[in-house]
């Protein structure tokens, strides 16, 4: 791609965002279909003077962030009720939201017009994916993960949630204190904010 056909990303979202009938925040479109709600973000990045459209999309089920938030700030009187939809996707202590379709298109010698149809041709591939997800996708193949913890309680199986807890280890090392390679700090800190929550929660479920 030459200098001269490097363009702003904001256009494409703006103009596929209106061809889709999808919602925009600041650097992301979203959408809301029944009770989940849905991110689209893309980026472009450059490698060896060529440039790729980067693009990921990802869900959540709408009762994740109530439980979620209930978790890290018991005392709090915060009302998702009363934000915007789109802070469940780009607001502070929210829930994780669980990818389901991710790809890298090579852009090299391409202008705004092709680019913007590629964007809307994966946009097409996105809106259909959508349509066949459910509830039951939120999960993940890594059973120590705040989306599994977050699944259990909802379904008031505590005992797994405890479980699963007692299986998160510390990411730091023993004696030196330092961050272990690749350790996930925000599972850690939430394991901690869990335990807390259910002690109140019945121990035999």
């Amino acid at each position: 791609m030459n200098k001269d056909d490097e363009f702003d990303l904001e256009i494409i979202w703006k103009n596929s965002a209106q061809k889709y009938r999808l919602k925009k925040r600041d650097y992301m479109l979203w959408c809301q279909s029944n009770n989940l709600i849905f991110s689209i973000f893309s980026h472009l990045t450059k490698k060896d003077n060529e440039y790729y459209l980067n693009i990921v999309c990802k869900f959540k089920p709408m009762w994740s962030d109530e439980i979620f938030w209930e978790i890290v700030d018991p005392k709090s009187k915060f009302n998702f009720s009363k934000e915007p939809l789109s802070f469940r996707v780009i607001g502070a202590n929210v829930s994780p939201m669980k990818e389901i379709y991710t790809n890298q298109i090579k852009l090299t010698n391409l202008n705004l017009e092709e680019t913007q149809m590629i964007f809307d041709n994966e946009i097409e591939k996105i809106l259909k994916i959508i349509k066949l997800v459910n509830e039951k996708d939120y999960n993940t193949g890594d059973e120590l993960s705040i989306i599994n913890i977050l699944n259990a309680i909802k379904d008031k199986d505590y005992k797994n949630a405890r479980k699963i807890l007692k299986k998160i280890s510390s990411p730091y090392k023993l004696i030196t204190g330092e961050l272990k390679p690749g350790a996930n700090v925000n599972l850690w800190v939430f394991k901690g904010q869990t335990k807390k929550y259910l002690r109140f929660k019945t121990i035999n479920k």
